[in-house]
Parts: C-alpha cells; sequence; structure tokens
C-alpha cells in the first residue's frame, strides 16, 4: 500500500508543464480536494463494497497523484509569494510545518484509532484536505506572468522533457539530482532497517523512540539551527557542511552499544539533516527561473520521490541478509560521498542568493 502511493512520482514531470502555465493556488486547491475526494470514496467503499481492497487501492493512487504534485507546486509558488533573500527563512517554516504537523498528527493517529475507528480517521482526514484548501485559497501573492509559459505550451514548443533538459544543462543540477536520487534510495532503505533495529533492541517501544528522536533532530535543524546559520553563512557553505557533517556523525553510531545513548545520539545526526534540506530547496528556487520551477522541479521529483520508495521496497526484500550496522556505514559513506561532490562542484560550494 504503501509504496503504490510512490507510483505516482514517476509521472511527476507530465505536469510539470501544467505548474507553470497554470495559476499555482488553483492547482494547490485541487490538489487538496481532489483527495478529499478520493479519501472521501474509500470511506464510501468501506462501508458499501466491506472494504474491498481493489477500489480502496485505485482511490488510494488516485489520491497520491493528486497529493505528489502539491510538491512540486508549493517549490514552484514559494518563490512568487517571498523574495529570493527570504527563501532559507521560508524553507525553515515549511519545515516546521511538514516535520512538527507531521508528528502531531502521526501521535494524533494512535488516538483517533484507539478511542474510535478507522472510518473516524479517514473522516479527519478528508476534513484536513479541505481545511488545507480553504488556507491555501487565502494566500495573496505576486502571480507570475504564466503568459509565456501558456504560448510555449499551445505551441508546441515545450514539451514532457523540459524540466530534464534543463537539468541536464547545468552542471550544478545534475549533482544536486544524482545524489539526492542515491541518498533518497538510501532513505527508503534506512525506514526498512529502523524497524530492524527497534526489533534487535527490545521491541515497538524503540522503533517509536527512534522516529521520534530523528523528528525532533530535524525539526531542531530545519528551524531554529537553519535559520541562524542561513543569515550567517551562504547557502553552498551550510549545504556541503550539513552533508559532510551529517555523514561524520553518522559513522560513530555502530559503536554505541547502550540502547538509550544511540536513540539520543539517533536524534543529534537528523539535526545536520535538518540543515541540509533547508539549505537544498532555497539553492533549486533561487537558480531556476520562474517560468521553469514546475517543469524543473516536477522532473526532480519524478527522480527523487520514486527512488525512495524503491529503495523501501528492495531493502525489504535484502534486509535479512544485510545487518543494520553494515547498513548505517553504507548510508554513512554515501553521505560522504555526496557532501564531497556537493564540495567539488564550484557553483553549489560558493552557491549565495543574490539581492534581486
Amino acid at each position: 500500500m504503501r509504496h503504490l502511493g510512490v507510483l505516482p512520482s514517476l509521472f511527476l514531470f507530465v505536469f510539470g508543464r501544467y505548474i507553470d502555465r497554470y495559476a499555482k493556488k488553483t492547482i494547490l486547491i485541487v490538489c487538496e480536494i481532489g483527495q478529499a475526494l478520493c479519501v472521501s470514496g474509500v470511506a464510501v467503499a468501506m462501508v458499501i463494497f466491506r472494504q474491498n481492497p481493489g477500489v480502496i487501492l485505485g482511490l488510494s493512487f488516485l489520491s497520491a497523484m493528486f497529493g505528489v504534485n502539491s510538491y512540486p507546486t508549493q517549490d514552484a509558488l514559494l518563490p512568487q509569494i517571498v523574495s529570493q533573500k527570504e527563501l532559507p527563512q521560508a524553507a525553515s517554516y515549511m519545515a516546521f510545518a511538514y516535520n512538527g504537523v507531521s508528528y502531531f498528527f502521526n501521535a494524533l493517529t494512535g488516538f483517533i484509532l484507539h478511542v474510535f475507528s478507522v472510518l473516524s480517521l479517514v473522516v479527519t482526514d478528508v476534513l484536513t484536505f479541505l481545511v488545507s484548501a480553504c488556507f491555501f485559497g487565502r494566500l495573496k501573492h505576486n502571480q507570475a506572468d504564466t503568459t509565456t509559459a501558456k504560448t510555449e505550451v499551445k505551441a508546441g514548443r515545450t514539451d514532457w522533457s523540459t524540466g530534464f533538459k534543463v537539468i541536464l544543462r547545468r552542471p550544478s543540477l545534475v549533482i544536486l539530482t544524482v545524489f539526492t536520487v542515491i541518498m533518497n534510495f538510501l532513505f527508503g532503505g534506512l525506514d526498512v532497517y529502523q524497524v530492524l533495529l527497534a526489533k534487535r533492541m527490545g521491541g515497538p517501544q524503540y522503533l517509536g523512540l527512534l522516529e521520534y528522536f530523528s523528528a525532533i533532530g530535524i525539526l531542531v535543524g530545519s528551524t531554529v539551527l537553519a535559520n541562524w546559520l542561513s543569515r550567517k553563512f551562504a547557502l553552498g557553505t551550510l549545504l556541503v557542511a550539513s552533508s559532510i557533517g551529517f555523514a561524520l556523525l553518522m559513522a560513530p553510531i555502530v559503536l554505541i552499544a547502550n540502547h538509550y545513548i544511540f536513540v539520543a545520539y539517533y536524534g543529534l545526526v537528523f539535526v545536520a539533516l535538518g540543515v541540509e534540506q533547508t539549505a537544498q530547496a532555497p539553492i533549486m528556487q533561487s537558480m531556476l527561473s520562474k517560468d521553469l520551477l514546475g517543469r524543473v522541479m516536477g522532473a526532480y521529483y519524478t527522480f527523487t520521490l520514486f527512488a525512495m520508495g524503491l529503495g523501501g521496497l528492495l531493502f525489504g526484500l535484502i534486509g535479512g541478509s544485510l545487518s543494520p550496522k553494515i547498513f548505517l556505514l553504507i548510508f554513512s559513506g554515501a553521505m560522504l560521498v555526496t557532501g564531497l561532490a556537493f564540495a567539488a562542484n564550484s557553483e553549489l560550494r560558493k552557491y549565495a542568493i543574490r539581492e534581486e
């Protein structure tokens, strides 16, 4: 079921040109309402079709199709709402919203399932989508001129491969995309190995602790620390330092025997990841022309989101033959190579947002 939700990411490059062509606020509203309708359909299917798995899976796929399109749309919309200099702070606030709300609703989900029923959870889900649509409807921003994008689409001068072509023409974008794909593939595997680690530690309570402390680490890194560091250092410096720092912090964790110290240190490692994630998004948003963001981010997410799902699937199959400690060392080594690759590219290493 989880990997079914990743498959729609393969089609994001198709929708990128329409994100550039039409009002992004409208697209976000459509995405939220579309998800609400699909989830409502799931609720109806659970009652009428008695939890028919085919109907539920089909509606879940369609809901995920709406959901994944919100990522490139939001990335394309943000530069229209804030100035380029404000993008790092905006990315920090977005990270707080994503990670904070995600943690809160994960906890709330357990409570709802315990006290009420799955149907109650589905209804709550529908309401959150409708509330999100209302908030998106209240957004006020300077709509970018989409005349060029509309003309290109109508005249056939832009195709579904435009986003890929833009990425391939710029070495810094190639490096960002390729190494993000590699790391997302391994992050998909990390989801699997967190479960295996928790099992070796003693049970599901440790899985909860690992997820809790990693979420808190990302939250601290992407908000408080990233917001402070972005005022003092160039984004390229933060991207390189946080990537290498994450790798160097992750490697020694395999030597920690005490379970509680392991969990606490695990959270510390993810502080660096929070900084890295917050630095990367503004770099891409400020590096690209606003009328190309939808197409490029659509192509970027086509690779990166699918890689995470594929990693979870493949490592789920081989998890029993590769120990968690070996995986963590591989993960750390890959992140170190990623940081060094970022440092080797002069544009990324020195990247700083210029005044508009």
